[in-house]
């Protein structure tokens, strides 16, 4: 049956007379206020002294005082939003004073007391499912109370503070933690340790007695014996080779070959192969040349205050006569003049990615700053207090772009995060309030639309995070069932989808919804099932190393291959993997029956190849090799040889850009790093069609895209778009007055027209939803959220884990002022969104897009990687059981209701499996907008089950402006 377009816009007026219509909403409305309960009264001085900030599985983990909870384990991904409690290890307002934290693979092992067993060691990943006890060493409530936890040789190795210093070791597992060697030597002084760089030895310290280990019991032994009246008077340091160890009047030199006198001063630091020291106010360095070998070194004279620069080299101050205050950096080879700061400084306190933050000296002027080493200019980021005992800003800790620290204002003392520009300084979390203040946060997140319905996590009192969904209404906002009961907390993961069901991590185990809380249930004892990825009838993921699939049944959750394959990702029809073979771990390909070696990319190692991305007929990752670095290359589809993309830098050993790179499926457009910046670069794939941009900036920045491949792309001063040509990319919006963009600038595609973002502008002041259609005046705020100086979009943006767009609306974390950041949504106007994917015997999937359908106009609609020269029909149709879809199995589903066609027009494809409806008409009728219709193909007859046709994935369109 074909219907004509007259038939068409009929059908349109009918479907709008029998629904509600919805206008376009000025202003986004929030959907539920999930978490109403106030902020708890606590104690201490409402400071919550965050400490040992440790880098575990892409967050930092900390201890920190709440008010109700007293000191416990948090955890951080560097925003206000990603800030929150791991678990609480002593229940009640109990400390369990987490420390000794030790990050130990995707891992921190640290100590804690419970009530019942005293101060023990205990393990976490960065969840509450994942935070236990390790061993109870000494049996009962007296403890083992483990100290100096470190990082040795494949273990964590820790002294018994319970009076014996005896040495054990652990590697995370009860049966794993093991005696290594009985000191016996009673002290009441802390004991320290270290280990080399190279792993090689392990010193500490027991009292006033220096000890060195390999490792084993008969390889530990006390090397010297020390005459100083306190226990802080021993200072440790290790480089590659040596551990140093100062009394209060030399600095030792201990290895494999015993100990000896090096230096007559104290030491300060070391970094690398280099220990720093200090004598008669003079800067002096020492490096290792071979097993005795050794060079010392003075540097200059003068007070100094020294910073570590996070390439490997020292930055340090000299202090001056005048007000300006000289700062020089130093590697193992030589010195040189960096720069003067206007300012003197009470002290350098970290350096981070080519910024240098300080403070200075006088408390009136309580200004952190960062200056920026390679242009010398500094910026006054915000206003930090010199608080009593707290000597400024410390625990100063890199992650990623940023910098975590503690800091305090007149909130106390808190976590603070920077990462070198006013917008991205801020606290991050308020853990130990004095008073109720507004209504809490339920910190909406992990949004992923499902034919139409948004899943999302949020958190309620008394349930902390759990699982909710939303069909972008008020009244269609539930969550879905108490998963974790009690205050427990559903698992932060990734979400995979397949048909119209969810599949998730719950509680550590894998779960399925089909949105219902009838149908939220556990499926599967599968442990932390993540990195999802569907092929076929079945959804792919990973646990811990091994590949998993799934058909949502329990029956059909099965293992593929153990202990050999991470992060698939699903591109024409096979799985693309980072695999451990013979020739090490090189990329492999899977097509649902058997693996295939892409290529050994670097035969003399491993090339941990990630990051697979389709660009146009070829497949492009990031790869490990000799001498180059880690750099793209690129594979034909259609099978071949990986080869390097192109080498932008020769002779120059490339870091990889993992998350900056932006893919619009016939290009990808990267970021190229050089000095002092990076330029922005697009390939199609293919070496000659690798190019530079006219495009600079001093940070990375994400990107975005419209539905036609263009970029939208920020630099540190304005917003630019190109379709991957030079004549192509144009400047559409550089900032003026008071208007601003953050750095955490990741845009989200809405339909074919329009991205969103979050942006600030006087006398807004804090950042709010933007949208911009590509020009300079069609870049414009939606609405003020949070009226005057808060912020109205999450402090995230609109990422990937942020917002969504679902139903033809756009879901977000916002916050208006008064409910504190819960989910909102706005209506989009004309719109279209593809939802979920189609389905084929083997090979490409096709795939279906449309233009926005703008009322009084014409929208094109498109398939491409459908099976070439073939016959099939588009169907235009009401919304499947109101947006759901029916799954047919074997990764078939249906879209479309058919019992509700609006339209039925034939296709036929090119050869290259492509075709194309250049103008599908819109009446220009008021009453239309907001209707909602389906799209989707069908193609054939083929020999996929259970129709005989390859399906295209569905296209909702909503009419509008």
């Amino acid at each position: 049956m074909q219907l004509t377009q007259t038939a068409f816009r009929v059908s349109l007026v009918l479907l709008a007379t029998s629904c509600a219509l919805l206008e376009a909403q000025s202003t986004p409305v929030r959907l539920l206020d999930i978490e109403t309960t106030p902020g708890m009264p606590g104690r201490y001085d409402w400071s919550s002294y965050p400490a040992e900030f440790t880098p575990v599985g892409g967050a930092l983990v900390f201890s920190a005082n709440s008010s109700n909870l007293g000191r416990e384990l948090f955890v951080t991904k560097g925003t206000t939003a990603t800030t929150s409690l791991v678990k609480d290890v002593n229940p009640g307002a109990l400390d369990s004073n987490p420390r000794e934290l030790a990050a130990f693979g995707a891992q921190c092992l640290f100590t804690a007391r419970t009530e019942a067993t005293g101060y023990e060691l205990f393990r976490t990943d960065g969840t509450a499912a994942g935070t236990t006890l390790v061993r109870d060493i000494v049996p009962g409530s007296a403890g083992s109370n483990p100290i100096g936890l470190t990082t040795f040789g494949g273990s964590v190795y820790f002294l018994l503070g319970d009076g014996s210093c005896d040495l054990w070791k652990s590697d995370g597992t009860s049966q794993g933690t093991v005696e290594v060697a009985k000191i016996g030597a009673r002290t009441t002084w802390a004991p320290k340790m270290v280990a080399t760089g190279n792993g090689k030895l392990l010193g500490f310290t027991v009292g006033n007695t220096m000890w060195l280990s390999d490792g084993t019991g008969a390889g530990t032994r006390q090397l010297l014996t020390f005459q100083v009246s306190s226990p802080l008077a021993l200072t440790l340091a290790s480089t590659n080779l040596s551990v140093y160890v100062g009394d209060e009047v030399s600095v030792w030199r201990c290895d494999a070959a015993g100990s000896r006198v090096l230096f007559n001063g104290r030491i300060h630091k070391a970094i690398g192969d280099v220990v720093y020291m200090t004598k008669d106010s003079r800067l002096w360095k020492a490096w290792d040349t071979g097993a005795t070998g050794m060079n010392l070194v003075d540097i200059i004279a003068g007070e100094v205050n020294i910073a570590p620069e996070d390439a490997g080299g020292l930055y340090y101050g000299l202090r001056s006569t005048t007000s300006a205050y000289p700062i020089w950096r130093v590697d193992a080879k030589s010195k040189a003049y960096a720069l003067t700061l206007p300012h003197s400084t009470a002290a350098m306190m970290f350096v981070h990615r080519g910024t240098l933050y300080s403070m200075p000296t006088s408390i009136v002027t309580n200004t952190l700053y960062a200056t920026d080493l390679t242009t010398r200019s500094t910026l006054a980021l915000a206003a930090v207090n010199l608080r009593r005992f707290d000597n400024g800003p410390h625990e100063w800790t890199p992650f990623g772009n940023q910098v975590v620290f503690y800091a305090s204002d007149n909130a106390g003392g808190e976590p603070w995060v920077t990462d070198g520009s006013r917008a991205g300084t801020g606290m991050l979390a308020d853990l130990c309030r004095p008073d109720a203040g507004r209504t809490a946060h339920s910190f909406p997140h992990h949004f992923l639309d499902v034919g139409g319905e948004a899943f999302f996590y949020a958190t309620r009192p008394g349930q902390d995070s759990e699982f909710y969904r939303t069909d972008g209404t008020v009244n269609g906002t539930t969550r879905l069932t108490n998963i974790v009961t009690g205050s427990g907390s559903v698992v932060d993961a990734a979400m995979g989808r397949l048909g119209n069901e969810l599949l998730f991590d719950g509680d550590g185990r894998l779960w399925v919804s089909d949105g219902t809380a009838a149908g939220t249930r556990f499926l599967s004892n599968v442990a932390s099932p993540q990195n999802f990825a569907q092929l076929g009838g079945y959804l792919y993921f990973n646990s811990g190393g091994d590949l998993w699939r799934t058909d949502a049944t329990a029956a059909g959750t099965t293992l593929v291959r153990a202990q050999t394959l991470v992060r698939s990702e699903a591109i024409g029809g096979s799985l693309y993997l980072n695999g451990n073979g013979p020739q090490g771990w090189e990329p492999w390909r899977f097509d649902g029956t058997t693996f295939t070696l892409v290529g050994d990319v670097n035969p003399s190692g491993d090339s941990s190849p990630d990051g697979f991305v389709r660009v146009g007929d070829h497949v492009v990752f990031e790869a490990d090799v000799p001498a180059l670095g880690r750099e793209f290359f690129t594979v034909p589809l259609a099978g071949g040889t990986p080869t390097v993309l192109k080498d932008l830098h020769p002779n120059v050993a490339r870091q990889g850009l993992g998350n900056w790179t932006h893919s619009t499926g016939d290009k990808m457009f990267f970021w190229d790093i050089v000095t002092g910046g990076a330029r922005l670069c697009v390939t199609d794939g293919t070496s000659n069609g690798t190019l530079v941009l006219p495009v600079t900036t001093l940070h990375l920045y994400r990107f975005g895209s419209w539905g036609d491949g263009t970029a939208f792309v920020q630099t540190d001063h304005s917003v630019w778009k190109s379709d991957g040509t030079i004549a192509g990319t144009q400047k559409i919006l550089e900032p003026t007055g008071d208007l601003n963009f953050p750095i955490e600038f990741e845009p989200r595609r809405i339909g074919s027209r329009r991205v969103a973002f979050k942006a600030t502008s006087g006398p807004h002041y804090g950042y709010e939803l933007w949208t911009s259609d590509g020009t300079t005046a069609g870049t414009q705020m939606v609405a003020d959220l949070f009226a005057g100086f808060g912020d109205g979009c999450s402090p995230e943006g609109l990422g990937s884990d942020r917002s969504v767009v679902s139903n033809g609306r756009l879901l977000f974390a916002g916050d208006d002022g008064r409910s504190g950041e819960e989910p909102f949504a706005i209506e989009l106007g004309a719109v279209s969104q593809q939802i979920g994917v189609g389905c084929k015997a083997s090979g490409f999937v096709p795939v279906l897009s449309a233009e926005d359908p703008v009322l009084g106009t014409s929208f094109a609609i498109r398939i491409d990687d459908a099976t070439a020269n073939t016959t099939g029909a588009l169907v235009l149709a009401a919304p499947l059981l109101g947006l759901k879809s029916a799954y047919l199995g074997s990764g078939c589903s249906l879209y479309v209701d058919t019992a509700a066609l609006l339209l039925v027009h034939p296709l036929v494809t090119d050869a290259s499996g492509r075709w194309s409806l250049p103008g599908m008409s819109v009446p220009n009728n008021p009453a239309l907008r907001g209707v909602r219709f389906m799209m989707q193909a069908g193609i054939g007859p083929s020999s996929t089950a259970p129709l005989s046709y390859d399906l295209t994935n569905g296209v909702l369109c909503v009419l509008g402006t």
